[in-house]
C-alpha cells in the first residue's frame, strides 16, 4: 500500500489499537515497566478511588491499585504497551479515564478531574436500544469464544465464530463491532466498513464503534468521512486519545495544517510519541525549523534504533539555518 506521507493509511494501522483485533505473542520475555502516578480529584478524597489499569491485548494485562490519601498509586512491573487508565469509584463507577502508553522512563502519571462531574461509561453514552437488547445465550457463548480466539491469535477462528454470533443475532452491535475490527486488521477494509456502520447504527452512543468505522474509512481513504466519525467518537469519549488522533491524522491526509490540527497532535502526544514526529512535518511544512527542530528532539527520545539516523540527519538540517 502506498504511503501518502508519513500519516498515511498505514501508520495509522500500525500505531492506534482497536478493539477485538489479536496479536501474537512474542516469545521473547516482556520488558516490564513500573507505573506511578498522582490522582487530584477536586473536590474529593483521594483514597476514595481505584485505579485500573485495562490491556488492550486482553484480561491478562489488566491491574488494579489502591489510591493512598496522598492521591498516589503505583504499579509494580507492567508490560510496555498502551493501556486504558480508569480511576473508579469504590462501587466501580468510572470517574475518569485516559490512554497511557507504559514505556521506560514514562514519568509519574498525574490525573486530575472534577470529582462532583457526571459519571460515564467507558464507551461514551449507552443507548436505551442497546442497553434493552439481551443477546440470545448461543450468541454470546459464541462471542466469548471468539474473544479467547482472538486473544491467543486464532484470527480466523475468532471472525468465524462472530460470523455464527451474528446467525444467531443479526443486532449484535459487539460482535459487529469486534467483526470490524477484526477484518480491519486483516485487511478487507469493505467487510470492516459494513460492520463499523452497522455497529453505529445498532449503538450511536459507543464512541468505540465510531473510532473503528473512522479507521475502516481511512484504510479506504475516506479522509473526510474519517474525520467526522473520529470526531463524533472524541465527542463521545472526551478523554480518547485514539480518536483525538485519527481525527488528527484524517485531517492531515486531507492537507490541513492548522493550529486546530497542531492542537490535536500535542494532545495526544503524551500517549502516540510519534505525533511529535508528525508536528515535526507539519511545522518544517509551515516554515518554522525552530519549532520542527524542538518536536523532532523530543520525538528522538523515544525513537526507533533504526530510524534515528534518518531523523538525526534530518534534525542536524533544521539546525544548520
Amino acid at each position: 500500500m502506498r504511503i501518502l506521507t508519513v500519516w498515511g493509511t498505514a501508520a495509522l494501522l500500525a500505531i492506534v489499537v482497536f478493539p477485538g483485533a489479536a496479536q501474537r505473542t512474542s516469545a521473547r520475555r516482556p520488558v516490564l515497566y513500573p507505573v506511578r502516578g498522582v490522582v487530584h480529584p477536586d473536590g474529593g478524597v483521594a483514597d476514595s478511588y481505584l485505579v485500573e489499569l485495562r490491556g488492550e491485548r486482553g484480561p491478562d494485562l489488566s491491574r488494579e491499585a489502591p489510591v493512598d490519601p496522598t492521591g498516589s498509586f503505583e504499579f509494580g512491573g507492567v508490560e510496555g504497551g498502551q493501556y486504558l487508565l480508569l480511576v473508579k469509584t469504590r462501587s466501580g463507577a468510572v470517574a475518569h479515564q485516559r490512554y497511557v502508553n507504559v514505556r521506560a522512563n514514562m514519568g509519574e502519571v498525574w490525573v486530575q478531574f472534577t470529582a462532583r462531574q457526571a459519571e460515564r461509561p467507558v464507551e461514551g453514552v449507552v443507548s436505551a436500544k442497546r442497553l434493552l437488547h439481551k443477546p440470545p445465550a448461543r450468541a454470546a457463548k459464541e462471542f466469548g469464544k471468539a474473544l479467547r480466539a482472538s486473544e491467543k491469535g486464532r484470527t480466523e477462528e475468532a471472525v468465524r465464530r462472530l460470523r455464527k454470533a451474528l446467525e444467531i443475532d443479526p443486532e449484535y452491535m459487539e460482535a459487529h463491532n469486534n467483526l470490524g475490527s477484526l477484518y480491519l486488521r486483516l485487511g478487507d477494509y469493505e467487510k470492516a466498513l459494513v460492520h463499523a456502520r452497522k455497529a453505529c447504527e445498532l449503538d450511536p452512543g459507543a464512541a468505540m464503534a465510531h473510532l473503528n468505522l473512522a479507521a475502516a474509512l481511512m484504510a479506504r481513504r475516506e479522509f473526510e468521512a474519517a474525520a467526522e466519525a473520529a470526531g463524533r467518537a472524541a465527542m463521545l469519549d472526551p478523554a480518547s486519545s485514539q480518536a483525538h488522533f485519527v481525527q488528527a491524522l484524517a485531517w492531515l491526509a486531507q492537507g490541513r495544517q492548522n493550529e486546530e490540527t497542531v492542537g490535536k497532535l500535542r494532545r495526544v502526544a503524551g500517549d502516540f510519541p510519534r505525533a511529535r514526529l508528525m508536528l515535526a512535518r507539519v511545522h518544517a511544512a509551515r516554515g518554522d525549523r525552530q519549532a520542527a527542530a524542538a518536536e523532532l528532539k523530543r520525538y528522538l527520545l523515544q525513537a526507533a534504533p533504526g530510524e534515528k539516523p534518518e531523523l538525526e540527519q534530518w534534525l542536524a538540517k533544521l539546525e544548520k539555518f
